[in-house]
């Protein structure tokens, strides 16, 4: 059985070109993956000064429903920038909650520390 050199070569490419083609897909993914952690981040950093303010402010029930709001916000955000169709739901919904909380917590911490200090 022999098998022509060139249809060997084409076997050779089309193998090449489908190694690319994953590599650019993990690529992309990992974009879409860095901007939703920083889109969260940012977000979780604007809710924390929110919070804190209305805290200050005297409105004790909201600052806590602030940081919900603005986590379901960057849900349906994302959800409609079509993110959920490269990367999955479950992957859009959870990538950056532990960094969200966190943020939130300190910079509302922080916020309320300076505003009550002044």
């Amino acid at each position: 059985m022999n098998i022509p050199a060139t249809s060997l070569l084409s076997l050779l490419a089309m193998a090449e070109s489908s190694r690319s083609d994953k590599k650019s897909m993990e690529k992309r993914k990992e974009s879409l993956l860095n901007k939703v952690y920083w889109i969260r981040t940012i977000l979780s950093v604007i809710a924390g000064i929110i919070s804190g303010f209305l805290f200050v402010k005297g409105i004790a029930v909201l600052p806590d429903f602030i940081p919900i709001i603005f986590y379901l916000a960057t849900i349906s955000l994302l959800k409609v920038e079509s993110y959920r169709n490269a990367l999955g739901t479950r992957k859009l919904i959870y990538h950056g909650i532990g960094t969200f909380i966190v943020a939130w917590i300190v910079i509302y911490m922080l916020s309320v520390t300076l505003m009550l200090a002044s």
